[in-house]
């Protein structure tokens, strides 16, 4: 469950835009693979293209809220500047 933990949580609690943008970027996948199931499916670009950008607009607006947010601490807090050589 690391995977949900780093990706869909922030500070423990499940954010709203995140969930959004990975249900509907699953749907668009499920969605364009259906035709192998029924064939008599059409898949429509238009539906795709809105699923894709309703993806892309919930995680450009949740980054957009992290960069204005000093109190986001979902990001590491190690501040590792080792040189080598």
């Amino acid at each position: 469950m690391k995977l949900v933990n780093d990706t869909l949580k922030i500070n423990g609690r499940f954010a709203h835009k995140r969930v959004m943008a990975f249900v509907s970027f699953h749907a668009m996948i499920i969605y364009v693979f259906l035709p192998i199931a029924f064939p008599t499916l059409d898949v429509k670009e238009f539906v795709v293209c809105f699923f894709l950008g309703f993806s892309a607009g919930c995680l450009g607006i949740d980054l957009q809220q992290q960069i204005k947010s000093s109190n986001y601490t979902n990001i590491p807090q190690d501040n590792n500047n080792e040189t080598i050589g």
